[in-house]
């Protein structure tokens, strides 16, 4: 169970430079009281970053390969045994990684990198709502687990930075179903993340601030823009709501932390985070875009709301001038709502849970919000 009171330590970093990046990690895990309070000499230490699809590292889709460099060679400093491994929805192992640049560092390494293929199940937390879940194998018999995050916008979810970088343990399209069970319903999904990051208890977390996302994230529709920043902490909890001050949103308005809250394992604003490091006031984030699907909308009284609501619900529609039919977004709908029609790619509004997967694995930005 993740410590409510972890401190976390805010690092200024502003540009990727390897020895730069590895410094800052250095000294931020000073701050933590050092790596080997999460690493033992001869351990198998699991680095789980994001790599959501095969962009390329300046598109701040994902962790970067200089992060991944650095974890790796502290872990490797301490005697212990790195491996890389996430579990993408679409997407082939080796042009992901050669995309991203985490291949290379690995190599380099001699590090072994991979998709999670294999599943098992666990139990979930203690008065949780889900009582199983089904993650990577590799991930539960890894002795550590460092959570090599990226700092982004979630089209559902507001943000995507500690706590759902855990997402990526379960197997690939097994998420999806995830997002069929939750509908709509945001709120549920957050919890279910919530839960889920608990029960898999990641000993450390990072995350990849120097180069970010705004706008429509977490994929090619968001904003890359430079944050100048790296976190670090025990509880991914804490270190989101941190993040979340910086960008200068209220912790309570993210559905993950808010489910985090409700479970006990996150504060619930920044005056109840020991911060380390930066004052945060020098690493605040001017003018932070938020996604177009979590701006407010229209307030109308209820019985006129659900007159008029078709009419008001944001529907999801592919443009063709951009589509160039690779059905990523068909493999990965979770009620098939996204179709091949011939020689264009087409989303059924009726089926259409608004889940954002198709988004978030389009290579060409072709999805829109209407």
């Amino acid at each position: 169970m993740y410590d409510k009171n972890a401190p976390v330590a805010l690092m200024p970093c502003g540009d990727y430079n390897p020895d730069t990046v590895a410094e800052t990690i250095g000294k931020g895990l000073d701050l933590l009281g050092g790596l080997e309070r999460f690493v033992g000499a001869g351990d198998r230490v699991l680095l789980k970053p994001n790599l959501l699809i095969a962009g390329k590292p300046e598109k701040a889709i994902t962790t970067h390969p200089a992060v991944v460099d650095a974890a790796i060679r502290a872990v490797k400093d301490l005697g212990a045994k790195p491996f890389v491994a996430d579990s993408p929805g679409f997407g082939n192992p080796r042009s992901m990684y050669a995309a991203t640049g985490i291949g290379e560092v690995c190599e380099r390494h001699d590090v072994p990198y991979r998709f999670f293929e294999e599943k098992t199940g666990i139990d979930g937390i203690e008065g949780g709502r889900f009582r199983r879940f089904d993650v990577a194998r590799e991930a539960l018999e890894a002795d550590c687990i460092i959570n090599l995050a990226k700092a982004k916008t979630h089209q559902q979810l507001t943000l995507t930075l500690g706590v759902k970088n855990l997402f990526g343990c379960v197997v690939g399209l097994e998420k999806p179903q995830w997002h069929l069970r939750a509908g709509h319903d945001v709120a549920h999904l957050a919890r279910m993340m919530a839960e889920l990051a608990v029960a898999i208890d990641a000993d450390l977390t990072i995350l990849d601030g120097v180069l970010g996302m705004d706008g429509n994230g977490p994929s090619v529709g968001g904003r890359a823009r430079e944050f100048g920043f790296l976190a670090l902490s025990a509880n991914p909890f804490a270190l989101d709501v941190a993040v979340t001050h910086l960008f200068g949103l209220p912790p309570k308005k993210i559905p993950i932390i808010a489910a985090g809250i409700e479970l006990g394992v996150s504060p619930a604003s920044i005056a109840q985070v020991q911060l380390l490091g930066a004052d945060p006031a020098e690493l605040k984030v001017d003018d932070f875009l938020i996604p177009e699907s979590r701006k407010p909308t229209m307030q109308l009284p209820g019985f006129l709301f659900r007159l008029l609501k078709r009419f008001f619900t944001p529907r999801l529609r592919v443009d063709p001038r951009k589509c160039i039919v690779c059905n990523a977004c068909v493999a990965i709908c979770p009620t098939g709502a996204a179709r091949k029609d011939g020689n264009l790619v087409r989303i059924e509004t009726r089926d259409c849970i608004t889940c954002y997967c198709c988004s978030e694995v389009c290579p060409q930005d072709a999805i829109e919000l209407k």
